[in-house]
């Protein structure tokens, strides 16, 4: 056995003993799965009352990481002042009614009763 082989095999066991004390991941089963309370997902916590408002942060103080905290923690928030340059900032029903293309489009109600 050679020094690559050795060090494979070295890497297998110490990643075999690493998971064997792992914490275990979370199941797979849908039939386990707990959905929090919309105050609990929407309002951040518990005894959260109406209206539900989540976490409201400016661009210029969100750094990448704790955009990226958030997402993984499912936190909802909004970032307040962005897109404010984008084209679609100043969409409003009349764009749509007068744009070449969007004044075209269908819409067909879904998952709602009908009037």
């Amino acid at each position: 056995m050679g020094f690559l082989d050795s060090l494979i095999v070295s890497a297998f066991a110490h990643s075999a003993t690493t998971a064997s004390s792992a914490v275990e991941p979370p199941s797979l089963d849908p039939a386990t799965y707990q959905e929090p309370t919309e105050a609990l997902y929407w309002g951040g916590s518990a005894d959260a009352q109406l209206p539900l408002a989540g976490e409201r942060v400016v661009a210029a103080n969100l750094t990448v990481e704790g955009f990226d905290r958030r997402v993984l923690d499912g936190r909802v928030f909004v970032i307040e002042d962005f897109g404010q340059t984008w084209p679609m900032a100043n969409w409003d029903c009349d764009f749509f009614k007068t744009d070449p293309d969007f004044k075209k489009a269908e819409i067909m109600q879904q998952y709602a009763k009908s009037r």
